[in-house]
């Protein structure tokens, strides 16, 4: 294989990696946001009473 070819392979590989593990902890931290302003709202108002 061409060496400008698999480096071109393996930076698009890790680009594609670093994506995923953003996206994977954006969500996580979206998904803790809302489980915890969730239970703070049930806590709360009409469904605390």
């Amino acid at each position: 294989m061409d060496p400008a070819l698999a480096t071109s392979i393996s930076r698009r590989r890790r680009r594609f990696a670093a994506r995923g593990i953003a996206f994977a902890l954006m969500s996580g931290a979206c998904y803790g946001l809302y489980t915890a302003l969730l239970s703070l709202a049930q806590t709360q108002g009409v469904w605390g009473a």
